[in-house]
């Protein structure tokens, strides 16, 4: 996620007038979207810390995009500047947890025709068959790493889903990705947040959608992670701070379970170059446990601003709220 919440410029006082205008709104009842909220009673629920690591890189920066479980059990994090996937060592007795390239999932990049080693990595997940798929966004592609290594490209038709692309900003598109029910789902970011369901199998475009919450507090959603499970959808927005579980079959939205508490609590808040922006980047759900993961932009806690490390909180549902 290299994108406007990284460096207080030009962009850092649209986005402030932005968030004065977005209160304004909210204070006076009003749906920043211009339309009526929806009517129908969505269930809330809170999530609760239950631990929270903080993850040590072989090296340098580690901007965290991308979490999921491979079919081994080992918890597998990515981040946009390579395509290399990293596992998670859990020291015991510590908050700190080691990240190491991971040797199941090498890749083989040279001469295959990908263009050199730069990646936009912003997500992952697997497919029945234990294929990875990963999604590109500065290229706006999906690629695909089958058993052994090899890397692919994976053929989806954009006819349609690039419409929504920014015109301007390359890296404005793919930011998380999800396989389930015989569907490939992306979710692409601003400059119009969408949500795109490809056929697994042919790649054709079977559905372009999005989140409508009740009262959001932006006007264009930000979709930053997607996740499957237990046949339902899971998507990450991190500026309204929410994951929001949807039913894929009519695209309603089951249940909002909010982070707020998470996010913001004093040990663990990152400082930001623009108010109210969000850091979660990655989402895993695993029955009643939700994994976020951290893309802080190489900005450090404002308990400790030394400490630029990514946070991966492993949280439960805490309850429902009023």
């Amino acid at each position: 996620m290299k994108n406007y919440l990284s460096k207080p410029k030009a962009g850092y006082w649209f986005a402030a007038v932005r968030s004065v205008l977005v209160l304004s709104l909210l204070i006076s009842g009003t749906s920043p979207q211009g339309a009526r909220a929806e009517t129908r009673k969505i269930p809330v629920v809170s999530l609760e810390i239950e631990s929270v690591w903080r993850l040590k890189s072989p090296g340098g920066r580690f901007d965290a995009s991308g979490i999921e479980r491979s079919p081994d059990g080992d918890l597998l994090v990515v981040r946009d500047r390579e395509l290399t996937v990293y596992g998670v060592k859990f020291v015991p007795g510590s908050d700190e947890a080691i990240l190491y390239p991971h040797e199941r999932f090498p890749t083989e990049i040279e001469g295959n025709g990908f263009g050199g080693p730069r990646f936009d990595v912003e997500g992952l997940a697997f497919d029945p068959e234990g294929n990875l798929y990963i999604a590109d966004e500065t290229e706006r592609r999906v690629l695909r790493i089958v058993p052994g290594g090899r890397l692919e490209a994976v053929a989806i038709d954009l006819t349609l889903a690039s419409s929504y692309f920014s015109k301007t900003n390359r890296n404005a598109s793919f930011e998380g990705i999800a396989v389930g029910g015989g569907s490939l789902f992306l979710a692409n970011e601003r400059s119009e947040g969408r949500l795109f369901e490809f056929d697994l199998q042919t790649g054709a475009l079977k559905a372009s959608f999005g989140c409508k919450l009740p009262l959001p507090l932006f006007p264009v959603p930000q979709y930053s992670g997607l996740d499957w499970q237990n046949g339902k959808l899971y998507v990450l927005m991190r500026e309204e701070r929410v994951i929001v579980e949807v039913d894929p079959k009519d695209r309603s939205i089951v249940r909002l379970l909010r982070y707020h508490n998470v996010e913001m609590a004093e040990a663990h808040r990152y400082r930001v170059g623009i108010p109210m922006s969000g850091v979660m980047e990655g989402v895993l759900v695993e029955d009643d446990v939700f994994w976020l993961l951290t893309d802080n932009n190489g900005q450090g806690r404002v308990a400790d601003r030394r400490d630029s490390r990514p946070s991966l909180f492993k949280c439960r549902i805490a309850s429902a709220d009023e």
